[in-house]
């Protein structure tokens, strides 16, 4: 192989065993190496309408997310606060509470939060299964005039 042609196909060779090496990695670790990721987050997203009928059940814990300061002045009544901020300073205290087969929505701000994906990621890497995240979160809930309340 001499001149242009043998060095395409080199390229061509390593190219190919590059994205293979990276495929190999999304599959094998929690990481994505691509953009296009081969695993799916493991908890799911629900809607407004869906939060509140389990709201209305009681079968699940509401967890809020956001900073304590901002959950003292409103948050989902009978939620729990788990700032994504003090995650490891909460967590060991947060487990004796509730146990890994608890039914729990993670919730934060609303559609402009990310942290409530931040925080239902950190709890299914401590052993949390049933998990879901309301992505309308504290916005789209108190704009429906549910139930909510306060702290002190």
């Amino acid at each position: 192989m001499k001149g242009w042609k043998g060095i395409i196909i080199k390229s061509l060779i390593i190219i190919t065993f590059s994205t293979f090496i990276g495929f190999l990695f999304n599959l094998l670790t929690n990481d994505s190496l691509f953009i296009l990721s081969t695993k799916s987050p493991s908890y799911r997203e629900i809607s407004l309408s869906l939060a509140k009928e389990r709201f209305d059940k009681g079968a699940h814990l509401f967890l809020d997310a956001r900073e304590e300061s901002l959950y003292r002045i409103g948050h989902i009544k009978g939620s729990v606060n788990l700032p994504l901020g003090n995650f490891n300073q909460m967590i060991e205290e947060f487990e004796r509470e509730y146990p890994k087969g608890k039914k729990i929505i993670v919730y934060c701000g609303g559609s402009h939060c990310s942290s409530s994906y931040t925080l239902a990621k950190k709890l299914m890497e401590r052993g949390y299964r049933e998990i879901e995240v309301f992505f309308g979160g504290w916005n789209d809930w108190i704009k429906s005039s549910f139930p909510s309340e306060r702290s002190r």
